[in-house]
């Protein structure tokens, strides 16, 4: 298959990829929230969801799914149609979604719902759960078991973890095995399969703590008034390399809200003592790719505008520099997508006084190009095969969660055509397997082949040849750039590689 492909225009801005900074997801107001964010996820294709007190149009609380372009309800129009707020959403592997919070069933029972792709239903069944106050956490730990918790209490008075294993809810631990004499405000597990809980619980000195399942029994971590929190531990999470971590409402002797550290031996403050200093209560936190500790809540910066801090491993910083993210409220909920893009919701609002869920992360680049093909041929791009002419867009993401924007202007031109016509390089075939032949009119000096992100990917040097087999046989497969340099000028061409 004969192609003729010349690129009349390529811009490449690879100067504002690295770009960072907040931006309201959807574009100003698209999400339209009229009323707090208490939970956001993002499940591991990159999905992103929103919940909490917000309504649809006929008064019905919903789940919102961001779809990379846009804010809609998860399952269409009042499809849930919860009687009350969302607390918590959640995913599994497969995509499903989960919410609970404070709505009920028919028998007034609260409950959580999944989303299955096709429709709500109850998971465990009817009344299987019967929780007999609201459920604030879900959790799933690596085998896929799913935990849920909350201020729901069993037959004893005794707050506990629900455990659905795919047939049935139980208490984890068995009836009274955590008893735990407050509410549970979250759950995390570590690589080994040790479920970690806390909340408004308190041991038998009253003191708040982190409650751990082994598998056998629940124990307080660190040993009884190991980690001595005189307040409520609102979040749990564990790094890439199984440190925990909590916070909340606790502080230390300078009455400063810090971030605690167990490292397997022992708790201390995360950074040393007041090295964070918040100001406030700490809702929520969560680690990216880099192992940096993303933290959000309440507290504020020396401006009064509450912010996203951020653990490098050697440092606090306030994430995107000082009063970047300048939220008017609270932050309750913060998550990292596989991108490692960074996002929050929670009391804040836009200048429509409207509340939104804001990104952290990359400005868009752009690449125009054109493409002639031959009357009968085919050019790929977009996963498709195009063979009339128009325009058409694609919008990829790379490693740190910035989008490119691709715009290809395809012309047709007649068969019969010379083998120039005119334009002083070709190359085929395209989309190519093995070898892709380039051929000018001017002797070759140097070709660089380059990826959908400008990175040069293979260049070759001291041509001086007008014709050249490149081999292509150890490029994975993909959409490339070939730039073509002569004595006379330099020449640009796209094209696709195939297996």
């Amino acid at each position: 298959m004969r192609i003729l492909l010349s690129i009349f225009f390529l811009l490449w801005s690879a100067s504002k990829s690295n770009a960072q900074y907040w931006m309201e997801v959807g574009g100003k107001s698209d999400l339209g929230a009229t009323n707090y964010i208490n939970t956001i996820c993002v499940d591991r294709a990159g999905k992103l969801y929103a919940a909490g007190n917000f309504k649809n149009a006929s008064d019905n609380y919903y789940i919102a799914k961001f779809d990379g372009n846009h804010w809609s309800e998860l399952g269409g129009a009042n499809s849930l149609a919860p009687s009350s707020y969302i607390l918590v959403v959640q995913t599994d592997i497969a995509g499903n979604v989960y919410a609970a919070g404070h709505f009920k069933n028919n028998a007034n029972k609260m409950y959580v719902a999944k989303w299955n792709g096709f429709n709500w239903v109850e998971v465990g069944g009817v009344n299987s759960l019967s929780a007999n106050n609201n459920i604030a956490v879900l959790h799933f730990d690596n085998a896929g078991n799913l935990y849920a918790a909350g201020a729901f209490t069993n037959a004893s008075g005794y707050n506990y973890i629900a455990k659905w294993d795919g047939i049935s809810w139980t208490e984890l631990g068995g009836v009274n095995g955590l008893s735990a004499n407050g509410s549970i405000r979250r759950i995390c597990s570590d690589g080994n399969g040790a479920i970690y809980a806390s909340g408004n619980f308190t041991d038998t000195a009253g003191n708040y703590y982190v409650a751990k399942w082994d598998g056998t029994n629940w124990s307080e971590l660190g040993g009884i008034n190991g980690l001595q929190a005189n307040n409520w531990i609102s979040s749990l999470t564990v790094d890439q390399s199984g440190k925990l971590y909590a916070a909340g409402s606790f502080t230390n002797a300078n009455n400063k809200e810090y971030v605690a550290v167990w490292d397997g031996t022992s708790w201390s403050e995360l950074g040393g003592i007041s090295s964070f200093g918040a100001n406030s209560i700490i809702c929520d936190m969560s680690v990216d790719s880099a192992n940096a500790i993303l933290v959000a809540g309440y507290f504020t910066n020396a401006s009064g505008n509450r912010f996203i801090a951020k653990w490098d491993g050697t440092a606090w910083s306030e994430l995107g520099g000082i009063n970047s993210l300048q939220a008017n409220g609270i932050s309750y909920s913060i998550a990292v997508d596989y991108l490692n893009a960074i996002y929050t919701a929670g009391g804040f609002t836009n200048a429509d006084t409207l509340w939104y869920v804001a990104k952290y992360g990359c400005s868009s680049t752009s690449t125009m190009l054109q493409q002639t093909i031959a009357s009968g041929d085919s050019f790929y791009f977009n996963h498709q095969f195009f063979q009339v002419a128009g325009t058409y867009w694609d919008t990829l993401a790379d490693k740190h969660g910035c989008d490119s924007i691709l715009q290809l202007v395809l012309d047709v031109i007649p068969v019969g055509i010379e083998a120039f016509n005119g334009f002083d390089m070709r190359c085929f075939p395209n989309p190519v397997a093995d070898w892709l032949n380039v051929e000018t009119k001017s002797p070759i000096t140097t070709i660089v082949i380059r990826n959908l992100f400008g990175q040069i990917i293979k260049e070759i040097n001291g041509i001086n040849q007008t014709y050249l087999r490149v081999d292509m046989h150890q490029l994975p497969s993909g959409m490339y750039y070939l730039e073509c340099r002569t004595t006379a000028m330099k020449m640009h061409a796209s094209f696709q590689k195939i297996n």
